[in-house]
């Protein structure tokens, strides 16, 4: 028989991959299956919970569903803080893409301090010089991400190189 916490892990990674695929709906079937699993094997109050609480708020994120995802990003960051205290790379994690959901609904008021507390915490546990250097590839990645989606448009409709329409 499979053991449960390969087939959580299974399932988490192919929520990741769907998300990457941007197939909301099948991304947080499959996040949710892992998180029910996680719960029902582990409890409440394990490690890979924590994390996949942080994975189903992004693929709710994903399906338009803010509210909801807030309250699952509050949680795992409250779990995350209960079990690894202040000082841990999967708490940064955790911020910063929380940060990341409220910055993108224009709530950059409430991200600035989240962002600000994963960038000293990976400051303190990687070193100055990995945190520029994961500053430097975060740069390139989401200018990367927002180039593509500029160029396809916000309906993923392809756009000409000045901005406009293809064909309009």
């Amino acid at each position: 028989s499979a053991d449960p916490a390969e087939l959580a892990t299974t399932l988490d990674r192919l929520g990741g991959l769907t998300h990457d695929l941007r197939d909301m709906a099948r991304s947080e079937d499959y996040s949710r299956r892992a998180l029910e699993l996680r719960r029902r094997t582990l409890g409440p109050e394990h490690p890979d919970v924590a994390e996949s609480l942080i994975n189903v708020a992004i693929a709710v994120r994903g399906n338009g569903r803010l509210d909801e995802a807030e309250a699952l990003y509050r949680d795992g960051i409250a779990l995350h803080r209960q079990l690894f205290g202040s000082e841990d790379a999967r708490l940064a994690w955790a911020l910063f893409n929380f940060a990341w959901a409220l910055h993108q609904q224009g709530r950059v008021d409430e991200a600035e301090p989240l962002y600000v507390e994963a960038a000293g915490l990976q400051r303190r546990l990687l070193g100055e010089t990995l945190t520029r250097w994961a500053a430097i590839l975060l740069f390139i990645g989401f200018n990367c991400t927002f180039f593509v989606q500029f160029l396809l448009g916000d309906q993923g409709q392809a756009r000409g190189a000045t901005g406009f329409s293809a064909g309009g």
